[in-house]
């Protein structure tokens, strides 16, 4: 499922067909500069869960707690109001997914989550 929409600001509304995979409560991740994921809560907190157990069997002490910062920090919890929109937090506005007029909505059945990507 993919579509392009329009984007201005701060409000994004999520696809009717997307809202009713996931649930009013999500999280929003901008891991990455050119993609934004939104995952329902309650697969982000197991997907979470997952990846502190990966982290923390590779990386140990200063250098876990500083890559997890970084990691977790751009993680927002947010809810959909009635008409299935959102509000984007200011630091993820700055994300080059998110710059121009046009975005691409994509809901990636695999992984459960959708994706927000810029059409450039």
């Amino acid at each position: 499922m993919r579509n392009v929409y329009s984007f201005k600001g701060e409000i994004l509304t999520i696809p009717a067909k997307m809202r009713r995979k996931i649930d009013r409560e999500v999280v929003i991740i901008g891991f990455r500069r050119e993609c934004i994921f939104i995952y329902p809560q309650n697969k982000w907190a197991r997907l979470k869960e997952k990846l502190e157990e990966e982290l923390s069997s590779f990386k140990k002490g200063v250098e876990l707690r500083q890559f997890k910062r970084a990691m977790f920090s751009q993680v927002w919890k947010v809810s959909l109001n009635r008409q299935g929109r959102i509000s984007i937090p200011s630091q993820l506005r700055k994300h080059n997914c998110l710059r121009g007029s046009k975005i691409i909505i994509t809901y990636n059945w695999q992984r459960d989550r959708i994706e927000i990507r810029n059409t450039k």
